[in-house]
């Protein structure tokens, strides 16, 4: 799938001189935004192209992108949301469903922008052993070890998450 994006991309600058930015969204494929980064910088036009990816994830060659400076933004999906719909889940399997009223999550995208938000995040992210979530504060989230849990609670508790905060006090 990777060399497919290569390709695009060498498509891209071969037709169009004044290209200055390519955007790479709606794929799963792993490598992608390295494959384009890559790409650009084999044209010998890193310092015309820039690039932007969405939802994919963070690796080492993602360091890498932002250390070339060709990429420019790379938009990820919030690595929480599993936690919160396990959370969902277990809740829902216990019998607990919020006393039936609806909750209002919409978790919002990680924006990496610079090569320091890649390394720290990368950091956490690439770490097999790393916990999104504490134990104590999974448990929050569970109706079980939270008498107190309501969907505004629950809300609260996922709004106010710290990725950072979280990953290094587990």
């Amino acid at each position: 799938m990777t060399r497919e994006v290569a390709v695009a991309c060498q498509s891209f600058l071969a037709a169009y001189e004044d290209l200055d930015a390519i955007f790479i969204v709606g794929t799963y494929a792993l490598g992608a935004t390295d494959a384009a980064c890559k790409a650009i910088v084999d044209a010998g036009r890193a310092d015309q192209v820039k690039l932007a990816a969405v939802d994919f994830g963070l690796t080492q060659e993602l360091i890498a992108d932002f250390e070339s400076g060709v990429l420019r933004i790379d938009v990820i999906s919030n690595r929480f949301v599993s936690v919160v719909c396990a959370a969902m889940v277990v809740n829902a399997c216990n019998g607990y469903d919020f006393d039936g009223q609806k909750v209002p999550a919409e978790l919002e995208y990680t924006y990496v922008t610079d090569l320091q938000t890649a390394t720290e995040m990368n950091e956490i992210y690439s770490d097999e052993g790393s916990m999104y979530l504490t134990d104590e504060g999974f448990k929050s989230l569970l109706k079980e070890y939270n008498p107190d849990l309501t969907s505004e609670v629950f809300v609260e508790t996922i709004y106010n998450w710290d990725p950072v905060a979280d990953a290094m006090s587990a």
